[in-house]
């Protein structure tokens, strides 16, 4: 799955994806649910591996990656926790602290 671009209004919502196939399946069906809301998506599957793809998100080259612990531990260095929306909070916190 290559990117592939839809411009049906003027602001693009770009979805970005791991170098694997579950992160790229999840970006698909993130970014068919857009589209299905008439949301315009840029599509930028298989960027590389987790710090590539998070500097990616922070540098807002990318709008919407898939989240999940590996953000959490590995590029922020938390200790693992259960809470799903503690971990969210955390991340979106962390990755955009300072920007408007």
């Amino acid at each position: 799955m290559r990117a592939r671009s839809t411009q049906r209004q003027s602001s693009i919502v770009t979805v970005g994806s791991k170098d694997f196939t579950e992160s790229e399946l999840l970006a698909e069906i993130v970014a068919q649910m857009l589209e299905s809301k008439n949301i315009a998506v840029d599509r930028q599957f298989d960027l590389g591996g987790t710090f590539l793809t998070a500097r990616s998100l922070r540098a807002r080259s990318i709008s919407i990656r898939n989240i999940r612990g590996t953000s959490f531990t590995e590029i922020l260095h938390h200790a693992p926790i259960s809470d799903p929306r503690a971990v969210y909070d955390q991340i979106k916190r962390e990755y955009f602290a300072g920007s408007t």
